[in-house]
Parts: C-alpha cells; sequence; structure tokens
C-alpha cells in the first residue's frame, strides 16, 4: 500500500516502498516520472511540516523539501529511530512527534530524541507495554495534547504545557479521530459511531500512586 501527503506548494507527495513520487503543482492527476526519486529506506510514514515533508522510515527519518517537485532535496536527520507506525505520526503543541519500537521521538531542528518519552517510560517499559502492538498505534496532537491510541483500546494523553508535561493513561474505546475543516472539535471514528472526544460528562478513573518505602514500621 502507498501514502499520500499534500504538500503546502500544492504538491501531492506519494509514498511507495522506498519510492518517493511527487505530482506537478495544484495537478494531482499529473505525477512525471522525473520527479521520482529513491530513498535509502523503506518508508514507515509521512507528514507535511513547515513547508517540508517528514518521513519515517525503517531506519533513520528524513525531511524532503523544496520549491518544485523537480528541486526536492532529501535531509537525514539526526536520529537513528526508526519509523513503527504508518499513523503514529503527528504534530503536537507545534513540534512532530512519531512512533519508534524504542518509545516516542520528538523532532526538534534536524534532530530527533526520545527525551520527551524518556520521562515517562524507559525503552524496556515501552516495549514491554506496547512493543507487540506499536505497529497500530495512532498518534495525533490536539489543543497541547499529545493523544496515543492503540488497537485494544487503550492509551494515553500527554499534556505538554507547562514547564514540565504530565501523561494520564485510559482504557476504552479504540478508533481513527479526525477533524472536521473549520472546526476545532476532535472525533474518533469507531466502529460504533464517531464520538467527540473531551466533551461531555466526564468518566470515572482508577489512581495507582507509586510505591512508597518508609523510614519506619507505620500504621
Amino acid at each position: 500500500l502507498g501514502k499520500l501527503a499534500q504538500l503546502p506548494n500544492g504538491v501531492f507527495a506519494g509514498l511507495v516502498g522506498n519510492s518517493l513520487y511527487f505530482s506537478e503543482p495544484y495537478r494531482p492527476h499529473a505525477w512525471p516520472a522525473n520527479y521520482a526519486q529513491a530513498l535509502p529506506y523503506e518508508c514507515v510514514s509521512a507528514m507535511p511540516f513547515d513547508g517540508q515533508l517528514l518521513i519515517t522510515t525503517k531506519a533513520a527519518p528524513l525531511f524532503v523539501s523544496g520549491a518544485h517537485p523537480a528541486s526536492m532535496t532529501q535531509q537525514k536527520l539526526g536520529s537513528n529511530e526508526a519509523g513503527a507506525s504508518e499513523f503514529g505520526i503527528t504534530v503536537a503543541n507545534g513540534r512532530p512527534f512519531y512512533v519508534a519500537k524504542e518509545g516516542l521521538v520528538i523532532v526538534e531542528g534536524l534532530s530527533g530524541s526520545l527525551a520527551l518519552s524518556n520521562n515517562f517510560f524507559t525503552a524496556e517499559k515501552w516495549r514491554e507495554k506496547y512493543g507487540s502492538r506499536v505497529s497500530n498505534a495512532v498518534l495525533i496532537g490536539y489543543d497541547s495534547r499529545l493523544i496515543a491510541l492503540f488497537e485494544t483500546g487503550d492509551g494515553f494523553i500527554i499534556n505538554l504545557s507547562g514547564q514540565q508535561p504530565t501523561m494520564v493513561e485510559f482504557s476504552g474505546g479504540f478508533g481513527y479521530p479526525f477533524r472536521i475543516p473549520g472546526e476545532e472539535t476532535l472525533y474518533l471514528a469507531t466502529a460504533s459511531g464517531c464520538k467527540k472526544l473531551f466533551f461531555g460528562t466526564g468518566g470515572g478513573y482508577t489512581w495507582h500512586s507509586k510505591e512508597f518505602t518508609l523510614p519506619k514500621p507505620s500504621s
């Protein structure tokens, strides 16, 4: 299966395997063969960001940019974290994120790191909890939040506002998030219909503290 992304200059980018194709600007029916490029690795996901195309691969991520499809250039990012999910890529709080096998990668400038992910997961904990289903993860950014959804119905929300990010894990209901142009509402398409997220009556939750070791026996 291929992947399709639209760049701000009216150019569509199509990715199949390790091949990258571009359409004529504002003519998505025309894909000249001389615009095609070979990628160094097989593509996993792609997303436009800041006038460029961010591509995650089965090795290192890269940016593709240019004013015209005939002059697009590739630039490898300073990260060796391979992408792990086709839909596990998004922009949250003005920065790109994608799902990797070791955790969540944040892209800043021309480098990617697990700095945010390491606040909440070690690589071992991430693999233990999500490793077997990371390829089906869905990421979306909404109102300074980074939301991760898994097919098993669970996920987490990282609040990126403030000096220190915080995370809440949840369970119940898997779907694909989407927005309607002109609306700020975030919707979730599920097998039983569409739902609005962050609206309506709040649900219940169970809170678990970490373990505390007291200096002496105490009631």
